[in-house]
């Protein structure tokens, strides 16, 4: 029902009734708690002031929370709550749903469901609090007697006396408050004198009150009614049953804020406590703290009349109502969130799709716009070129070339194009395109490929690389260019670079005899020691010979996102310890995989293992890394057994035959005035001294840089010899033990050397000679002082009288030599200059290109770039130095690369057979 606002007048009557009626019971119901309403009661009730009273037992009660009901479990004995359970399952999870130990601890700490609720769990705190409230009262009603005849009329006329005596005191209070707050408003002061009146209406209603009293105190149910505050209307709420109340609720949130807005709690409690609207109210806030005094009391009112609005029906509907409100609204703001959610992912989504729309429309457009460009430029290309053409076909009426270099250059798609080709008078022999300005990935990746078609064309008339046309017809017109000037007069050849053409070609030739000479003398002994080696590596370490220096060994190579750096310790038969830095591989992979990876590759004393899966990079590097450290370390054995010795005897034999030719040739060039290694030989049989003791020196050019020996002698013997060799071949490095403990056990530079290492080995030996020939002693026949002589070329000789004459002698017949290696050699073996080609490698299409000049193979490009990342694509120089050691493709290849190794050489074959004059 409605519920109408109350003057003070009202509400005075109201407190008034209430009085009353509690006086002619006798009892003030206070929560738990049963207050006599006068000293010396005689009432049966089981609660006295200041104790509680209960039945022992279990009680159950609920109440509606803010998503559920909440339940709660009350066990008493006759004078306390021993034990409190609590539902709030169904609450707010987060808030509500959470707050049953605490409010369990409030209650039983204060015996009393009169305690503050978790702030942010307000509804369900109250909940739990009506709950309890409940099940205190159900414990206390359990207890409580009824009055009936003589002891109840005595206890009304007690109570009517009581209510009168309490409302004189009531006003002598109002008159008072009246006196303290003349400071307030003027509303306050009208209210003191509305409660003054109420003071003799309440004398006329004493009596009905009184008779409305016979029954219960309350019609169970909830209650509202209002007051005007000093700002706002005031708002009550109050639960009772039938003999208490059992909560209130005070909307004061339109009072002063900080003073009347912040009371609700201090004075609901203190209407709990006392189950009355007549408490003190709450200091500083007298005008708010009497409108809800006054709320109550009507409210209270209600209930203890016949019209009370509230039913058991009523109250239900109104549970059923609220529990809807509070599902509609969960409903409501989950729709609301749904749809906010939809809302802004379809929106999201209208961006994405705009954005990408338009993404896609302006790629459309650049690569339509690059199109036209390179059309553009392709047409204007192709015109170049074939006025190029024409040119070059007019000019080709005479000898095709003038010998010499020539570059020009053409716009590409992002920068000039600079091309260089070197031709001789008939064919183009190198050809060198800087394209480094192109797109990364397209055209900066052409200059290999489009100087290998050029160079196999032999024209600029070439196909081009697919996807880089417009830098490909850059090459291609700049490569017409610098044709054009090689087939014109303008040729930029001057007489200087004849001359000094002349010079280089003239000390080609002088040189040609000596190094054809050294190169059959040096097959010879290649045939020899390479069969040795193989003998040696095929028997390997089973006999337990040494197979390693030992030592630690350090190597590095790239994993996936580090250079990973290994160090590899080595005993004279294996590996024995492998260490490593993995730190800056993937964190939970390749970081994680050396304990495993090492652990196989010891096992195994081999990198030929698995790798580790899902670390297949960085396995590779580890196993590459430790590769090269046993490259390092490794010993090629040399030495020979019988079986050997009976395979080779006739390379020997050759060998020996040729260095037998051209020792007679150096004696008869001596003629008679040395002595040779065996005579010198007999001289030491003989006792006396043929070498100054001391350290010499001397140094040989090796393969990639000096060689240096130095070699200690006493009288007779060398005792001491040390070979620095570490700018070499990292696989070579290490052959100077070897080679130094042939040469110490033979006493002689004539051992076989390394199988492999050619150029290597012989640079150590000829530093060698060199010292042996600067320790050997001069004797003349007056047995004059010792005098070291010799030199590199003459290590072995002991020249005895004064040789100028000789020694021009010596040098023609060097000269004379020279001329019989030319004319045995014939021809040159190569035309000078650069030859590419390409094969089939695993996955990619391998360039090479190989320079020669007359006589050899002296450099080797590649490309390996498309071929397996650690295996292949590493391959290069370690294959390219094999090949050059060899001046051959005959070589072995690289392990785990069999494909790449056997195109690389088939590419090197292809252009030794183009220098050998296949192009013509």
């Amino acid at each position: 029902m409605g519920k109408e606002l109350i003057s003070r007048t009202t509400f005075i009557k109201g407190v008034t009734a209430c009085v009353v009626v509690a006086a002619s019971l006798g009892i003030l119901t206070v929560g738990e708690y049963s207050v006599n309403s006068s000293e010396g009661s005689t009432a049966t009730s089981s609660t006295s002031v200041g104790s509680a009273s209960y039945t022992p037992g279990t009680y159950t009660a609920t109440s509606a929370g803010i998503s559920s009901d909440v339940t709660v479990t009350c066990t008493f004995d006759e004078g306390s709550i021993t034990d409190i359970a609590v539902d709030v399952s169904g609450e707010t999870a987060g808030l509500g749903a959470d707050i049953g130990d605490e409010m369990i601890e409030k209650f039983l700490s204060a015996q009393s469901a009169s305690v503050d609720g978790v702030s942010g769990a307000t509804i369900t705190s109250d909940a739990l609090k009506s709950a309890l409230e409940d099940c205190i009262a159900q414990a206390t009603g359990g207890t409580d007697g009824g009055d009936t005849g003589t002891e109840a009329e005595t206890e009304t006329e007690a109570g009517t006396e009581a209510a009168e005596t309490e409302t004189a005191d009531a006003d002598t209070a109002e008159t008072e408050t009246a006196d303290a707050d003349t400071a307030e408003t003027e509303a306050t002061e009208t209210e003191t004198a509305d409660a003054e009146a109420v003071g003799t209406e309440s004398a006329d209603t004493e009596e009905e009150t009184s008779t409305a009293s016979s029954g219960n105190t309350y019609t169970p149910g909830t209650y509202t009614a209002a007051a005007a505050g000093i700002s706002s209307d005031v708002t009550v709420t109050i639960s009772v049953d039938e003999e208490s109340i059992l909560s209130v609720e005070c909307d004061v949130s339109g009072e002063t804020a900080g003073i009347g807005a912040d009371i609700g709690d201090e004075i609901s409690e203190q209407i709990l406590t006392a189950q009355s609207a007549d408490v003190d109210g709450v200091s500083g806030a007298t005008v708010t703290s009497d409108a809800v005094k006054a709320a109550v009391a009507d409210a209270l009112a209600q209930a203890m009349s016949d019209t009370a609005a509230v039913s058991e029906d009523v109250e239900a509907e109104t549970e059923a109502i609220e529990t809807e409100t509070v599902e509609t609204e969960a409903a409501e703001t989950e729709a609301d969130e749904t749809e906010a959610v939809e809302t802004e992912t379809a929106e999201t989504e209208a961006t994405e799709t705009e954005a990408a729309e338009t993404e896609a429309k302006e790629t459309e457009a650049t690569e339509t716009e690059a199109t036209e460009t390179e059309a553009a430029e392709t047409e204007a290309a192709q015109t170049e070129a074939a006025d190029t053409d024409e040119e070059t076909s007019t000019a080709s009426s005479g000898s095709t070339y003038t010998p010499g270099v020539y570059s020009a250059s053409a716009a590409g798609i992002d920068s000039d194009v600079t091309v260089t080709i070197s031709v001789d008078e008939e064919s183009i022999l190198s050809v060198g395109c800087d394209v480094s300005g192109e797109t990364a990935g397209i055209g900066a990746d052409i200059g290999v490929e489009m100087s290998a078609q050029i160079l196999t064309a032999q024209s600029a008339d070439v196909d081009g690389v697919s996807g880089a046309t417009v830098t490909s017809d850059a090459v291609k017109a700049a490569a017409a260019d610098a044709l054009a000037q090689a087939m014109s007069g303008t040729a930029a050849v001057s007489g200087d670079v004849d001359a000094e053409t002349e010079a280089i070609e003239t000390e080609a030739v002088e040189t040609e005899a000596a190094e054809t000479e050294a190169a059959e003398t040096e097959a010879a002994e290649t045939e020899v020691t390479e069969t040795l080696s193989t003998s040696a590596e095929e028997t390997g370490s089973a006999d337990g010979s040494v197979l390693y220096t030992p030592g630690t060994y350090t190597a590095s190579a790239e994993g996936i996102s580090s250079t990973i750096t290994v160090n590899v310790t080595f005993d004279e038969t294996g590996m024995y310890r492998i260490d490593y830095d993995l730190s800056g591989e993937t964190a939970g992979l390749g970081a994680d995989i050396g304990p495993e990876i090492t652990s196989r590759i010891l096992e195994a004393q081999s990198v030929d293992v698995d790798g580790v899966s899902g670390a297949t990079v960085t396995s590779d590097a580890v196993k590459q890394a430790v590769e090269d450290c046993i490259a390092q370390a490794l010993i090629v054995n040399a030495e020979d057994d019988a079986e050997t010795e009976e395979e080779t005897e006739a390379a020997e034999t050759d060998a020996a035959e040729t260095e037998a030719e051209s020792e007679a040739s150096e004696e008869e060039t001596a003629a008679g005035n040395v002595e040779t290694e065996e005579e010198a030989e007999t001289d030491l049989a003989d006792g006396s001294a043929l070498y100054l003791a001391g350290t010499y020196t001397a140094t040989a050019e090796g393969y990639s840089t000096e060689v240096t020996v130095a070699m200690t002698f006493d009288e007779n013997n060398i005792v001491e010899m040390d070979a620095d060799v570490s700018g070499e071949t990292s696989t070579w490095a290490l052959i100077d033990d070897d080679v130094v403990a042939q040469v110490l056990e033979a006493q002689s530079v004539d051992v076989d050397g390394i199988s492999g290492a050619t150029v290597t080995t012989d640079a150590i030996l000829e530093a060698a000679e060199d010292c042996i020939a600067q320790a050997m002693i001069e004797e003349d026949d007056s047995d004059s002082a010792s005098t070291i002589i010799g030199g590199a070329d003459t290590p072995t000789e002991i020249y005895l009288t004064d040789n100028s004459s000789d020694a021009a002698d010596a040098e023609d017949g060097a000269e004379t030599e020279e001329s019989d290696a030319e004319e045995e050699s014939g021809a040159a073996a190569y035309i000078p200059g650069t030859y590419t080609a390409t094969a089939e490698g695993i996955s990619s299409t391998i360039t090479v290109s190989v320079t020669f000049d007359e006589t050899r193979i002296y450099r080797i490009d590649y490309d390996l770039s498309g071929e397996t990342a650690g295996l292949g694509a590493d391959i290069g120089p370690e294959i390219t130095a094999q090949i050059l050691e060899a001046q051959s493709v005959d070589v072995d290849g690289v392990s785990g690369a069999t494909v790449t190794s056997d195109a690389v050489k088939q590419a090197v074959e292809d252009c030794i057979k183009q220098a050998q004059g296949s192009q013509e």
